[in-house]
């Protein structure tokens, strides 16, 4: 029996009726794989996203490698540029060296004339260091000569200072007290001795006094009590000498009632003199007696 068009009509508005009989039909005509489409045709989509994102990853992956390579590329000019430098560096230093060993050979040279010359120089030194000992020899020998003669000089001129203060004692200790006379060394010497003796004074206190160069003796203007002067004489002045003055002075007042420390010469510095006055030390320069200043 032949299909008419209102057949067909009359399915499609039985097949809009019944759903259920449209997938069936569908189903017959079109078969299982009709049916998957759909998914497939989703699975595609998603693949299509997925394979999108991707290329749109290896874009940018793309981009990111040719902005490395640029950075490589520049970097490899630099390098390069570098390397020229290096290489004109390099070469000017090759150049230096040669310079350098150039001047190496100069200085050897300039060296071994030095080595001779230094060589000569120093066998003339050394006969010059034979004839400045000889001569040194010879000056030992002339200063010993000339110490031994000005220690001479000294203890002779040191002798007739004293030898002239004790001839003029009585006129250079008139302004500390009248009727000035000195006492013979071996006179007093045997009083310490006395009191040596006596336990007053021990041996070597008197062996002190003993070296005192000069002792005399007045009375006082005042009260014409005796007084006593234990005199030092040095040309020069010095503190070692009024220290023994003061030093034997009092010393000597173990054996005498009064006793004034004095030193007598030519010249006395200021601090020495200071020293002096404050030990009480009387000060006789070139015959007249020193006031204290205060």
């Amino acid at each position: 029996m032949a299909i008419t068009i209102q057949d067909v009509q009359d399915l499609i508005q039985l097949l809009r009726e019944r759903p259920e009989w449209r997938a069936e039909m569908e189903r017959a005509l079109l078969g299982e794989e009709f049916h998957s489409l759909p998914a497939i045709v989703r699975e595609l989509a998603e693949a299509q996203k997925r394979t999108e994102a991707r290329v749109e990853e290896l874009a940018e992956a793309q981009k990111r490698t040719e902005a490395r390579v640029e950075e490589l590329a520049e970097a490899q000019k630099r390098t390069e540029a570098r390397l020229e430098e290096l290489a004109e560096a390099q070469k000017r230093t090759e150049a230096r060296v040669v310079e350098l060993a150039e001047a190496q050979k100069r200085t050897e040279a300039r060296l071994e004339t030095l080595t001779a010359r230094v060589e000569e120089l120093a066998e003339a030194q050394k006969r010059t260091d034979a004839q400045i000992a000889a001569l040194v020899e010879r000056m030992d020998k002339f200063q010993t000569t000339q110490e031994r003669m000005e220690k001479r000089l000294g203890m002779l001129s040191g002798a007739a200072l004293e030898l002239r203060f004790a001839e003029r004692a009585p006129a250079y200790l008139s302004q500390l007290a009248l009727r000035v006379r000195v006492i013979p060394r071996h006179d007093f010497v045997a009083r310490t001795q006395e009191a040596v003796e006596a336990g007053t004074l021990s041996e070597d206190e008197a062996a002190s006094i003993a070296r005192l160069d000069l002792l005399a003796k007045g009375v006082r203007r005042d009260d014409r009590a005796p007084i006593y002067f234990a005199v030092e004489i040095s040309e020069t002045i010095r503190s070692k000498d009024v220290t023994r003055a003061a030093r034997r002075a009092k010393l000597l007042q173990q054996i005498y009632p009064r006793v004034l420390p004095v030193v007598a010469g030519d010249m006395i510095s200021p601090a020495d003199k200071e020293d002096a006055e404050e030990l009480g030390v009387a000060i006789v320069l070139d015959g007249q007696v020193i006031e204290d200043e205060d």
